[in-house]
């Protein structure tokens, strides 16, 4: 080819020209006036590009303005979204001089004996012009003397065109991928062929949707995701059964369409996710997700199943025959019943061999013991107790009267802070108190008997109710499902006179947001309380492990309840929905402590130092009111009369709502940890306090404003 060929380009458009210039082409040099179109034509390989003339343009053929036009469309078509994905190709345009490819792959002359040129003769194969990294290193066939050494890609056959197949599914599966992100629901179903129907038999319900399917599935593609969906789910209801998932068929259940004979790398359902053009303009078709899930069956072909039925009947024969053996009703209890294997790739088993298991496994039993009863087990007779069913039947028919309600809540525990970080807590800058921590939150339900009252403080009012949490914990609250708690709310009295109680009053509800804070304040005083009380005890352990004797006594062994925050959201709604605080009601849980199996007692007031239990004859209550009120010394001494605990209620093993005493000297006047911090019972603290035996064994000094030590 001469040096000044070219080839057009596809996408060639005519440049005018805005000066004098000449024609690239060595045979034109015609020149070219400001105005006159002139054409690029690149050249070959690293030759550089040249402009051509309008009359060697036309003579080149090449590409006219309504051809570059309809290439533009085409190209612009292909890049809407949405677009079929079967485009009109773009071809490019051949040599100008008409040759078939490029110039190395041209035969060249040769020359006769007689000095002439003549064209050589064609090859005993097909002349096929090869790609150079496809060649032969070597001949195909070693020439003769008489018939010219062609050069070896003339023969054109290699070991690459044995890979023809193989390269055009790589290509046609990647020519069809796209970047869509738009998913299609696909519910999957194992059905079970029935000879001479179309559809299937569903297997054991075994049905899964998956709405993460790509819009543009193959055949191929939805095959691989059905069978990942289900195996697991297979395996579980065909009790391990080895399925052989080469013969398994992927079908459209509604129309019986086998995938498998459908092109396996073309979208599916694509096409019929893509809407019409709209009305009155002119756009490409756009995907709208369908509202219902295309519906695929896994076929489990007749032969397989069989042998899945004679897997699953040899199991049952075998769980039968060890239940009879664990009861003792064969004539050799010696002989081990015979276990099953899952079956190998051979899986189906032959009717000869079936029956002969089944006819050893049951030759050991006796002929005269009949088979065990499929009756259920019945307790034996028993008339009831008339009082207790009586109480029983009142108070099973009116129990679910009293659950007037049931909660979703996030779930804050009350956690265990030692008094020294809390007291670190104020250099480093950080709140000291309770705080509902999303980070730490549970999610659950609470079932509450709103119009039953376990009692009504001066504060609070207590109810029992039943707790759930989604995740269990494994110490505290929310360890087991429907646990039986306390529910503290928040309350006011309002008044409320009648004929019978001019004094009357009745139970009014705080708004959200006071009720809110007033829990908070309660959970921060009840996690100070837990605090202080440990710190007690840490000085109890230290004394008695300094100590050369043991005390003469026991020390109690008491805490305070497991308790937490619960938060109920209710769905904001109107103008201020953005702002508004989805709070509508909070609640303080604890564990529940039940007054007739426990007993409840007030041991301490937190009006005064005194012991509540001056009626009382038990002295295993007047111990521990001894034992409370000396860490109450022990707080004022090891504080230097800055704290101590108050109003101590409970049980011998658990107290609640503790109250928080500090030194009026605290705070500048502010009102710390709740209404019933009352400063006057803190100053008459020194004088009312009366030291018992615990307080002489510790060797605590008598409590003074001036000799609190530390």
């Amino acid at each position: 080819m001469n040096r000044d060929s070219g080839l057009i380009t596809q996408f060639t458009e005519d440049q005018p020209s805005n000066v004098v210039t000449f024609c690239d082409r060595l045979r034109c040099k015609a020149p070219i006036a400001p105005g006159e179109k002139r054409h690029y034509i690149t050249g070959y390989n690293s030759e550089e590009g040249k402009f051509v003339c309008d009359k060697w343009n036309e003579a080149g053929a090449s590409i006219s303005e309504s051809q570059v036009q309809d290439i533009r469309r085409d190209v612009n078509a292909g890049r809407k979204k949405g677009a079929p994905l079967s485009v009109r190709q773009v071809t490019a345009i051949g040599n100008i001089d008409g040759s078939a490819g490029h110039p190395q792959f041209m035969l060249p002359p040769l020359q006769s004996h007689s000095g002439g040129f003549m064209l050589p003769p064609p090859p005993s194969q097909p002349h096929v012009s090869v790609p150079t990294t496809w060649r032969y290193t070597g001949f195909s066939q070693q020439p003769t003397l008489n018939q010219p050494a062609y050069p070896p890609q003339m023969y054109g056959y290699s070991s690459a065109h044995s890979q023809y197949r193989a390269n055009r599914q790589l290509w046609g599966s990647r020519a069809y991928q796209s970047v869509l992100e738009d998913f299609i629901t696909v519910k999957y179903k194992v059905l079970r062929e029935v000879p001479g129907k179309d559809k299937g038999v569903l297997v054991r319900n075994l049905v899964e949707g998956n709405p993460n399917i790509k819009a543009d599935a193959t055949p191929l593609s939805l095959r691989v995701s059905g069978i990942k969906t289900m195996e697991a789910k297979i395996f579980s209801a065909l009790e391990g059964f080895p399925i052989n998932w080469d013969r398994i068929v992927l079908r459209e259940i509604t129309n019986s369409v086998d995938l498998s004979r459908e092109p396996p790398h073309v979208p599916y359902f694509y096409a019929r996710c893509l809407t019409g053009k709209p009305r009155g303009k002119d756009g490409a078709p756009t995907f709208k997700k369908p509202t219902k899930p295309f519906e695929l069956g896994l076929y489990i072909d007749f032969d397989q199943w069989e042998g899945i039925e004679r897997y699953l009947t040899q199991k049952e024969i075998d769980k039968e025959a060890r239940t009879q053996d664990s009861q003792s009703r064969f004539t050799e209890p010696d002989n081990e019943p015979q276990t099953l294997s899952a079956p190998n790739s051979n899986y189906r088993l032959s009717s000869a061999s079936f029956e002969n298991t089944f006819r050893s496994m049951y030759s050991r039993a006796t002929s005269t013991t009949p088979p065990p009863s499929k009756r259920r087990a019945i307790p034996a007779y028993q008339s009831p107790n008339r009082d207790q069913l009586r109480d029983a039947l009142a108070e099973g028919g009116s129990s679910l009267s009293l659950l007037s309600g049931q909660d979703r809540v996030e779930f804050f525990p009350i956690s265990y802070r030692p008094l020294n970080e809390l007291i670190a807590a104020v250099g480093e800058d950080k709140f000291q108190g309770f705080t509902c921590d999303l980070g730490k939150a549970a999610q659950g339900s609470i079932v509450m008997e709103r119009d039953n009252y376990l009692g009504i403080g001066t504060f609070k009012t207590a109810h029992p109710a039943y707790l759930t949490l989604m995740h269990l914990t494994s110490e505290g609250l929310g360890t087991k499902p429907n646990e039986a708690v306390a529910v503290k709310r928040m309350y006011v009295r309002r008044a409320k006179a009648t004929s019978t109680d001019p004094d009357g009053w009745v139970v009014a509800r705080l708004t959200p947001a006071d009720e809110y804070r007033k829990i908070l304040m309660e959970a921060n005083i009840l996690q100070w309380a837990v605090s202080l009380m440990t710190f007690t005890f840490s000085f109890i352990d230290h004394f008695i492990q300094k100590s050369l004797h043991p005390p003469p006594f026991n020390i109690p062994d008491i805490r305070f309840v497991h308790a937490a925050v619960a938060i109920v959201h209710e769905q904001p709604s109107g103008r201020t929905a953005s702002t508004k605080s989805t709070i509508c009601r909070s609640y303080l849980v604890e564990e529940l402590i039940d007054e007739k199996l426990d007993g409840f007692h007030k041991f301490i007031h937190n009006g005064n130092t005194v012991s509540a239990l001056s009626d009382s004859k038990d002295e295993s209550l007047h111990e521990m009111a001894d034992f409370l009120s000396f860490t109450q010394h022990v707080q004022y001494y090891k504080t230097a009369g800055m704290v101590y605990l108050s109003d101590l209620q409970g049980t011998l093993e658990r107290l609640t709502d503790p109250q928080i005493m500090t030194s009026p000297s605290i705070g500048d006047g502010i009102d710390l940890f709740g209404d019933g911090n009352v400063p006057a019972a803190f100053a008459a603290f020194p004088a009312e306090h009366a030291c018992n035996k615990f307080c002489a064994w510790f060797k605590l000094p008598q409590p003074d404003a001036n000799n609190a030590g530390a």
